[in-house]
């Protein structure tokens, strides 16, 4: 058999492929074919059923023809992943001849369907591991705060304490301006001897 897969990212703007089978090193179709493939193959698709999630079978008139992918797709599904990114896979001739029958079919939709949810899984991991980068730099730049607001307080501890001795000192020294010390008379009587 040979396969080809193409899924189409709208946002980004990207088409990714993949080939298999015989022949499957040739090049492939350019993006814009790709994606106006994708677009052809939703005329044989009911689109407003192909709801995000979604996998349906193509008719054999909805296939592209052998000169767009380099073989003859005898089998094709369309899937939409979400909003903004669908897909389709064909199928080629069995190797042992012939097409493909509903047993086929039916796997294939359940490979697209299988492989959507991979692909869900992908993007939500992804998503997660942004996430904890976000949250590992919050938690950095929080931590920094926290030490800084830490090396704060101690600086406001040392000046309380600093401001409490100064003013302990002053009231000391305040204190003993306003009392006449013993050693004040001693002075007084030798130096009207004098």
């Amino acid at each position: 058999d040979r396969v080809f897969l193409a899924l189409a990212d709208q946002p980004g703007g990207g088409v990714l492929t993949s080939r298999r089978g015989p022949g499957s090193a040739q090049a492939g179709p350019a993006d814009e074919q790709l994606r106006a493939m994708i677009f052809t193959s939703l005329r044989g698709a009911p689109f407003d059923r192909l709801k995000p999630g979604s996998v349906h079978i193509l008719a054999p008139d909805a296939l592209p023809g052998p000169g767009e992918l380099g073989f003859a797709p005898s089998l094709g599904a369309l899937f939409r992943l979400d909003d903004q990114a669908m897909g389709v896979i064909f199928l080629g001739e069995k190797l042992m001849g012939g097409g493909h029958g509903s047993d086929e079919a039916e796997l294939l939709a359940t490979l697209a369907a299988n492989f959507m949810i991979s692909l869900a899984n992908g993007r939500s991991f992804a998503t997660i591991q942004a996430l904890n980068q976000d949250l590992n730099q919050r938690n950095m730049e929080l931590k920094q705060t926290l030490d800084d607001l830490t090396s704060a307080h101690s600086r406001i501890e040392f000046l309380e304490r600093a401001r409490a001795g100064i003013r302990a000192m002053l009231k000391r020294r305040a204190e003993r301006v306003g009392k006449v010390a013993p050693s004040d008379f001693v002075w007084l009587v030798l130096l009207s001897l004098i």
